[in-house]
């Protein structure tokens, strides 16, 4: 009797994951198809949607909770607000450095979880993206003017994980 209370709870459980998954993935469609059309009030509801999704999903799926998981999505949705608003390069900064700090803490979160042995092969593996980075500032260099600094510090960390 107990087993069926289980299964009946594991398949409840199983449904309202799918469910969320399926929404996470209608609304990602829907904000890629209000981009494409640049349809501003659409992409403003359904950006503000995503990851307030996946933290209810990330929350009701894992069996081990990390915080500092969560405190990273927040970052990346406040990111993803900020950059909704590109007109105003204040935004553009505060939207950058948002999503700084969910790198930050993406980071964190997987020298957290993987023993490294060696630095070596990680500095071997961030190489392409440095000399990618490099190639994509000497390009735009002109036109990043003030958020040069922010750009520099995205791309080293954008490199670290590569690398990871």
């Amino acid at each position: 009797m107990m087993t069926n209370k289980g299964i009946n709870n594991q398949s409840k459980i199983s449904s309202e994951t799918n469910i969320l998954i399926i929404l996470f993935f209608l609304v990602s469609l829907s904000e890629t198809i209000a981009e494409y059309f640049e349809y501003r009030n659409f992409i403003i509801l359904f950006k503000s949607l995503l990851m307030p999704i996946l933290m209810i999903l990330y929350w009701s799926t894992s069996s081990v909770k990390n915080v500092y998981y969560l405190i990273g999505l927040f970052f990346a949705f406040i990111a993803n607000m900020l950059f909704i608003f590109n007109e105003e390069f204040d935004f553009i900064i505060l939207g950058a450095t948002s999503f700084l700090v969910f790198r930050i803490v993406t980071l964190y979160l997987i020298m957290k979880t993987i023993k490294i042995k060696s630095y070596f092969p990680v500095i071997i593996g961030s190489l392409p993206f440095v000399f990618i980075y490099f190639y994509l500032t000497c390009l735009t260099i002109d036109e990043l003017g003030d958020g040069l600094l922010i750009y520099i510090v995205q791309a080293v960390f954008m490199s670290c994980l590569g690398g990871l």
